[in-house]
């Protein structure tokens, strides 16, 4: 078990979700914290567990039970997490107890749940299980009542269209990415993400106007094939401005140039 990796995802939450989701996060022990990043851990589980009024040094004491071994330590501080604390913060602890794609970790998702069913932090996790065993669509509903509660995250538009991405939905994808752009319209992973759809689209086109088809079909996908790649070029380049070292997108800049005459830009970008 990699414990540091793991407890890294318990304190972020893939990253942003603490506080962009939670309220009233439960607050850490510094003195545990700093003999848990020295790799002390037995030392941590000592300091923790003799913090036990303070809902996440409980969860610690359980969490470094477990990983150290301590069965019957495990079951005692597992219980205590269990029933001595009411907050959305305890079902996302005792899930976080067990691995990510376990029924376990879904059990107690699902039971906070019923009894916080609008709660921002358990529903972005239920979304993180159904991505992690890569049952997407099952994520499609929580995502968009989560984006119901709130109108404005740019993370949640990221990962309906991600989500949607993933499914080759891409119609429905794409106004999730629009919508972040909205909000902020040089956002990278929107811009990258759109442009991307329709340069895939366009060269997946052009691949098969090699094909043995009559002659007006073949002119009619090559002229929807420039179509997209006419779409995909300013988001290409607002993503390609942000990420210049990125071969892909240099690439995909440098066919959407030559497909669409852009000399003077395609020989620019070629020997940049």
């Amino acid at each position: 078990m990699n414990i540091v990796r793991t407890l890294q995802h318990v304190f972020l939450v893939s990253g942003i979700l603490l506080w962009t989701y939670a309220s009233a996060q439960p607050k850490d022990n510094e003195e545990c914290r700093k003999l848990y990043n020295a790799e002390l851990f037995n030392e941590a589980y000592a300091c923790y567990s003799a913090d036990d009024s303070e809902l996440f040094s409980v969860y610690m004491s359980a969490y470094l039970a477990r990983f150290l071994e301590k069965k019957k330590e495990y079951r005692f501080w597992s219980k205590k997490l269990r029933k001595n604390f009411d907050s959305p913060w305890k079902y996302y602890y005792c899930a976080n107890l067990h691995p990510v794609n376990s029924k376990k970790f879904v059990k107690y998702l699902n039971k906070g749940l019923k009894e916080y069913e609008n709660d921002t932090l358990l529903l972005m996790e239920k979304v993180n299980y159904f991505i992690e065993i890569e049952e997407y669509e099952e994520g499609i509903p929580l995502i968009e009542k989560l984006i119901g509660l709130k109108k404005d995250d740019i993370e949640l538009y990221l990962t309906a269209g991600d989500i949607y991405k993933w499914i080759s939905k891409y119609q429905k994808a794409i106004p999730y990415y629009e919508k972040v752009l909205d909000i902020d319209y040089k956002n990278h992973e929107a811009n990258y993400n759109i442009g991307m759809i329709y340069y895939g689209q366009a060269t997946d086109l052009l691949q098969r106007t090699s094909s043995d088809k009559p002659e007006d079909e073949l002119e009619r996908m090559r002229k929807e094939a420039l179509s997209l790649l006419k779409k995909a070029l300013p988001y290409l380049e607002y993503a390609f401005e942000g990420e210049p070292e990125n071969a892909n997108l240099k690439s995909a800049l440098l066919t959407c140039y030559l497909h669409l005459d852009m000399e003077q830009e395609y020989n620019t970008l070629k020997n940049s």
